[in-house]
């Protein structure tokens, strides 16, 4: 399963670049990040937790970034509740003046060998996930816009 989100960002590319990729500019651009705790980062290899506050309570996870040029490339260790692995990555493209950021998420699903195989139930349980996951992924994208843009937070 891949999921994208994109956003246009009216900033230069290398200040959207800074901004995400410093994790401790997370707390202060994401609503909803009340901890993060570098482990270990050297400007290019990076490895920290951080912690969301959501409906169930804060949820707290393993991150192992690489920061290339243009793009960070994410590793999480422990996976969400039925999905085998995740693998992520933030792409910034110039446009003009202004930077195109790309979010992407590839996630493979616990034994399942084809989604089109799939329970209803366990199709359920995964068209909510992406749905979940999705408005993650524009919401924090929202989030480094207004901050770069505006210096706001989005409601």
């Amino acid at each position: 399963m891949i999921l994208e989100e994109r956003i246009r960002i009216d900033c230069e590319m290398n200040k959207v670049y800074e901004a995400v990729a410093d994790p401790y500019r997370w707390k202060e651009i994401i609503p909803n990040v009340s901890e993060v705790c570098v482990i270990y980062d050297d400007g290019r290899n990076q490895e920290f937790t951080i912690t969301v506050e959501k409906p169930t309570g804060p949820e707290t996870a393993r991150t192992i970034r690489y920061c290339l040029e243009n793009k960070i490339l994410v590793f999480q260790p422990k996976c969400p509740h039925k999905v085998r692995k995740v693998q992520a990555e933030w792409i910034f493209l110039k446009d003009n003046s202004k930077t195109v950021v790309v979010a992407r998420r590839e996630l493979e699903l616990e034994e399942i060998n084809d989604e089109n195989q799939m329970t209803k139930e366990e199709n359920l349980y995964f068209e909510k996930f992406k749905t979940n996951l999705t408005k993650l992924l524009k919401l924090n994208l929202i989030a480094f816009k207004n901050h770069l843009e505006h210096n706001t937070y989005p409601k």
